[in-house]
């Protein structure tokens, strides 16, 4: 259940819309750690798979941090098996992007694209050249949005194979979609911040964008905020099945401070304890503990 998040939907299925016509722009999605950025990004993803755009997507991760062109790596793993049509296929090979044959030493058959085996041995400087070369074959065919669930966890040589390609988001049918953690030390790698750079318009929670900002109206960050009361109320409601106390909702979104994963989490122990929704059992849902509590 995706709650007060449609302000942001509604920009970014118009980021989807521009790069459809043409103008690709950088989306970046910010907020606390339990907020939904996940959740966003996936809806996201389902839209444009629905408007039939080609999707790149990578989560950076901790354990991949130090693992060169992981990311790369991941976004190239997103092509395998997409259905495409011949004329991309067969122009995307024979730029030397994706491989001419497979593994069997036959051609790989159009409409059907295996990901490129030699990313790993590009070097610092071909890597940009290289993803930029392939998002320009992709997207002239159709429609791309290259995405990567917390940017500021990803390698290096990533953060800087993606340099070129952010930098000629406006000529291209891209849309790049970035979540990051406000906070994160990571955040602040110069090469995560020259991705971020032209995203860093001042936004208000839910994806209200400030007028005054000077950067380019395509890009757009997005800022994702706790829930209130009445989202708080229908998660109670769904979870333990019965309608809600007053004093209920107000207890448990005090406990949780209304982030999504800490009340999930709070109304599924008391989903396991069998309480109700009301005003009685306020005082014991009081105490329930919370992820990491």
């Amino acid at each position: 259940m995706l709650l007060e998040r449609e302000s942001a939907l509604a920009q970014a299925t118009a980021a989807l819309c521009r790069t459809e016509g043409g103008q690709g722009s950088l989306l970046v999605v910010r907020g606390p750690l339990g907020v939904g950025r996940s959740t966003f990004l996936e809806s996201v993803a389902a839209i444009s798979r629905d408007q039939g755009f080609v999707l790149l997507r990578a989560q950076a991760s901790a354990a991949e941090e130090r693992f060169r062109l992981g990311v790369v790596g991941q976004l190239m793993d997103s092509l395998r098996g997409i259905a495409v049509p011949d004329e991309m296929a067969r122009r995307l090979r024979q730029s030397h992007i994706l491989p001419r044959e497979n593994a069997s030493g036959a051609a790989p058959a159009d409409g059907a694209l295996s990901a490129a085996p030699r990313w790993s041995e590009l070097s610092p400087q071909q890597a940009p050249c290289w993803l930029a070369a392939l998002l320009n074959s992709i997207s002239e065919a159709r429609p791309t949005v290259l995405m990567v669930d917390d940017l500021h966890w990803a390698d290096t040589g990533s953060l800087q194979a993606l340099s070129l390609s952010v930098a000629q988001r406006t000529r291209r049918r891209v849309l790049f979609v970035f979540s990051v953690l406000p906070g994160d030390v990571r955040v602040r790698r110069p090469h995560v911040r020259d991705l971020l750079a032209p995203g860093e318009c001042a936004a208000e929670p839910n994806g209200v964008e400030d007028p005054r900002s000077g950067h380019e109206a395509a890009d757009q960050t997005l800022e994702l905020s706790t829930l209130g009361l009445d989202s708080v109320r229908l998660l109670v409601e769904k979870t333990l099945g019965d309608a809600p106390d007053a004093v209920f909702v107000q207890t448990v979104a005090a406990r949780t401070g209304g982030n999504p994963l800490l009340l999930q989490a709070v109304l599924d122990e008391a989903q396991y304890l069998r309480l109700r929704p009301t005003a009685k059992a306020a005082t014991l849902a009081a105490t329930l503990r919370q992820i990491g509590r």
